[in-house]
This record gives C-alpha cells, structure tokens and sequence, in this order.
C-alpha cells in the first residue's frame, strides 16, 4: 500500500500538479537487492583461494565501492579497487555486475499506464534513479528509458545520489519550475530558494521521499503498488 506525504497538508495542497519525479528500481522494474547479495557471494565463494576478507568485510567492500559506481567511477577503476582490497581478480566484472538485471527487458506494464494517464493530462514526468554505467547501458540499450526521456537523471551522470539536494536540484532546474532559482558554488548547481510545491516524487524509499517533501514542500508518494500510487497522484489532479 502506497503511503502520500504533502506539506504543505494535505487539505492545504495546491491542485495544479506541474511535474512527477519517478524512481525507477522498485517502481518501475523489481529491485534487486538479495540478487546482488548472491552473486557477490557466489563469487566470493568461487573465489575462496585469494579472498583476503572474510565474508561481513566483503560485503562491506563491494557496497562501499558499488556506491563509488553509483557516483559515476569508470569500471576500470572500480574493477582495480575491488581486486586490491578484496583479493578477487577477474578478466571482466561487467557480467557480475550486469546478472541481475539480466533478465528485466520491459518495464512494469501498470506504471506505464500511469505514467501515460498523466502525459496525456499534460504532466510532466522524468526519472531519477541511482544507478551504476553498466546498469544504464543495459536500460539504454534496452529502451526502458525511452518513456522518461528527455528527462532521465542518472546518479552516475551527476556524481550524487539520492537524497542529495544537488540530484533533487539538478531535475527540477531542468523542469525550470517556479520557485527553484539557481547558483553555482564549488563548480556544481544548487537551488536557491528549494520551492517546488506542485511536483510529486514518487519512490519506494521512505527515505527519500520524506527527504524530498522536507526540502522542497512538495507531494512525496512512497511506492507499494501501481494502483495505490495512481490513486495518490490522480488525488492532486482534483479541484
């Protein structure tokens, strides 16, 4: 069940929906997390001669340096850093990187609607989703980004994640919506003013959303089902 976070409250809300913020793992394809939990391990296992961690500390390893990916580090460098500190050299990492999302080649066929539904009432919808190159590559290449473009935001194109301001930033400036003004300091973008009441950000990270509805003043819907996040969007479409 979708949980909706507005602040203003709810009954303040203004009506004039402008724009939706989508996540897209756990929205519109199945996250896949316990997936990447066993492909690490399998070759952690594979690979027990060289290890030079033991599993708690492998973890630990691969989540910190999948988050450098997620900042945009070439595949190279990560492939370089994971060898040295865990032990585990391999001709190419990509295919470990790529197996779980493997056999995702469309998105979730009831988000799509949704996302359609609001097109056609003059919506308009981007993407922003923490990702590594070889996962957006495989998206790409795949078309699973051609509903959002062109306003797909990529952590690893913008070296921050979610619930950075400066991701959250970066997509709202290229919406130009009303009340986010921008200045530059220390060579990056950054909103002004941080006011964006007529767009809804739509994730399945508690997290996040809150962090979005605090900072700009909002419409936050947390992901649990496509029927539950329509019935929380089309709400804000009322008079």
């Amino acid at each position: 069940m979708s949980s909706f976070l507005s602040h203003p409250p709810i009954h303040q809300r203004m009506p004039n929906l402008e724009a939706v913020i989508f996540d897209m793992g756990g929205v519109f394809v199945p996250t896949r997390r316990l997936y990447n939990l066993y492909s690490a391990m399998s070759l952690y296992a594979r690979s027990l001669g060289s290890v030079k961690q033991n599993p708690i500390d492998y973890l630990k390893t691969v989540h910190r340096l999948m988050h450098t990916l997620m900042l945009g580090q070439c595949i190279e460098e990560f492939s370089g850093g994971f060898a040295q500190e865990t032990g585990i050299k391999v001709d190419d990492i990509r295919p470990h990187l790529l197996a779980s999302y493997e056999g995702i080649s469309c998105l979730d066929p009831h988000m799509v609607l949704v996302v359609n539904l609001l097109k056609a009432k003059g919506i308009k919808i981007g993407l922003l989703s923490d990702t590594i190159r070889p996962h957006a590559v495989l998206f790409e290449e795949r078309g699973l980004y051609g509903l959002f473009k062109p306003n797909v935001f990529l952590s690893c194109d913008y070296s921050a994640v979610k619930p950075d301001p400066y991701f959250f930033d970066a997509i709202l400036l290229h919406f130009e919506m009303q009340g986010v003004e921008c200045i530059q300091r220390d060579g990056r973008f950054t909103s002004k003013v941080g006011s964006a009441e007529n767009v809804a950000f739509v994730d399945d990270n508690k997290e996040f959303v809150e962090a979005f509805v605090a900072r700009y003043g909002g419409h936050g819907v947390i992901h649990r089902s496509a029927g539950r996040t329509r019935e929380s969007l089309l709400s804000l479409l009322e008079d």
